[in-house]
């Protein structure tokens, strides 16, 4: 048996790259609401049978390559070092998610979540590196009692998840206008250190 991904399957994951990569792209130069599945199909040479093999809505790709570009995001900029505490590791992982948030905008961010919402897509897989990140971090923070709750493991994710998931919401709901009646980074940051001993 081997371990190593098929061609089947490097290509099938090379595919919701692609779409992924052209999705966000038109998204981010026609907006969200104009940009058709034909659109990105178009974009990427694929069919609408291929599209649908690997999302089954918009709200899917949204999600997906918001998510997937916040990996590669947090990939290439975030160096776990277990010498520092666990309080600072999650600080610097979420401050991290909510710049690349920020680069992201507002707009595109509410559509991610919404779609999120509307057709419960799922985005804890292991694969992730966000989750992966957020995983080791929060394991632990539980292992060696750092946090002021004591719920296992599963909870203390969730709860982790609660926490930043509605950050960024209000974050997104706020009107650009308003975003300087609000220190959002220092926000954040008390909200995080809050959870700790």
């Amino acid at each position: 048996m081997s371990l190593s991904p098929t061609a089947r399957e490097r290509k099938a994951a090379q595919t919701c790259a692609n779409l992924s990569e052209a999705a966000i792209t038109l998204f981010r130069e026609h907006g969200v609401e104009r940009v058709t599945i034909d659109d990105i199909c178009a974009r990427c040479g694929v069919t609408k049978g291929a599209f649908y093999h690997h999302f089954p809505s918009k709200d899917h790709i949204i999600t997906y390559a918001v998510n997937h570009e916040m990996d590669r995001y947090i990939e290439e900029r975030f160096h776990p070092l277990t010498d520092r505490s666990v309080c600072k590791q999650l600080l610097t992982l979420q401050m991290l998610s909510f710049s690349y948030f920020r680069r992201l905008g507002k707009s595109m961010t509410r559509y991610s979540y919404e779609g999120q919402i509307r057709s419960l897509i799922e985005l804890k897989r292991p694969e992730r590196t966000y989750v992966s990140c957020l995983s080791q971090i929060v394991l632990q923070g539980v292992e060696k009692k750092q946090f002021r709750t004591r719920l296992d493991f599963e909870n203390c994710y969730m709860m982790n998840i609660i926490l930043y998931t509605g950050f960024l919401f209000k974050w997104a709901s706020v009107p650009q206008e308003q975003d300087s009646l609000y220190q959002w980074d220092q926000i954040l940051e008390e909200l995080i250190t809050s959870l700790f001993v």
